[in-house]
């Protein structure tokens, strides 16, 4: 990703010039953006490619995915998280104008090296510290579970946290590292600004799972109640109440998997007393949740078997 700090019409001018001249360019916005703001980035390219515009909150996708070679997003980070459009098809350049970047780095890591976005100097995604944390943790255990092992490097001597830092953490990120919590944002239709909350509300449910585990109390969840004549999840968890890989993965590393989790939760916390209150959203976002687990096919499935998150 390339990142721009000034002279983001000029940038997308070059930009536009470089890949995409004389072919099919595509604006999404959405109502957050002004008429004025809209012209200038028409005026600036005009001349240079096919320029065409569109709400991003209504978009028609056989014309988007008919011929277009550059996507410009000028919107809101909710906006372009429920729009669930798969960059890797286009060149894109994002402009940034807030303090909420993780989802254009994040969502993007699968695709090719000429993206670019427009972010003010020094500003910090508070987000998206969060879910570094608990997406390291994630991925940890996945490739534990999965695939035996893990290239998941944790630093939890990490103080200083400064946006050159930030940025470079998430373009180092390996392209097969997934952001769960930020799937969990677009599949179930939570505000981004709540995602430090669902963070921490992960990193606890795997705690919980964790120690109980270890002292062996984990809780089926009642499969056929919580179902009902839904057989394909039936099938489903009545395998994995079979298959005790987790538990059994969990158990026999239980120190430094434990020892991990806490920290990460410690982290978590930290972070979280800088973001805005919204308590008031814990009960629907773990009800979301949990909603999200049931239907997953990756070990956040295993949350809701085990009643991690109750009836």
């Amino acid at each position: 990703m390339h990142v721009i700090y000034k002279d983001y019409y000029e940038e997308l001018k070059i930009a536009v010039m470089k890949f995409a001249k004389y072919q099919k360019v595509m604006l999404l916005y959405d109502d957050s953006i002004t008429n004025s703001e809209i012209k200038a980035i028409s005026d600036s390219i005009k001349g240079e490619c096919i320029f065409n515009q569109a709400n991003i909150n209504n978009i028609d996708r056989a014309q988007l995915y008919d011929g277009y070679r550059m996507l410009i997003f000028k919107c809101g980070v909710d906006s372009f998280l429920q729009a669930k459009i798969d960059t890797n098809e286009f060149v894109n350049f994002f402009f940034c104008p807030d303090e909420n970047y993780l989802p254009y780095f994040a969502l993007d890591i699968k695709q090719n090296e000429n993206n670019y976005i427009c972010l003010s100097q020094g500003k910090i995604d508070h987000c998206a510290v969060t879910s570094i944390y608990i997406n390291r943790f994630y991925n940890y255990l996945n490739d534990i579970v999965i695939n035996q092992q893990t290239s998941v490097n944790f630093d939890f001597n990490e103080n200083e946290i400064t946006q050159s830092k930030l940025i470079s953490m998430l373009n180092d990120v390996n392209k097969d590292f997934d952001f769960v919590d930020l799937d969990i944002l677009r599949e179930m239709k939570i505000d981004y600004k709540l995602l430090p909350l669902v963070d921490y509300l992960l990193i606890t449910a795997f705690q919980l799972i964790i120690l109980a585990s270890k002292s062996h109390s984990l809780n089926l969840v009642d499969i056929y109640k919580s179902s009902r004549e839904d057989y394909e999840i039936i099938d489903k968890f009545y395998a994995m109440s079979k298959n005790q890989i987790l538990p059994n993965v969990i158990e026999l590393n239980f120190n430094i998997i434990n020892i991990v989790c806490k920290k990460t939760k410690e982290r978590i916390c930290e972070l979280l007393s800088l973001s805005r209150d919204y308590y008031d959203e814990v009960d629907e976002l773990i009800y979301k949740i949990k909603n999200y687990c049931k239907n997953s096919n990756s070990i956040l499935s295993y949350l809701y078997l085990y009643n991690i998150f109750s009836n």
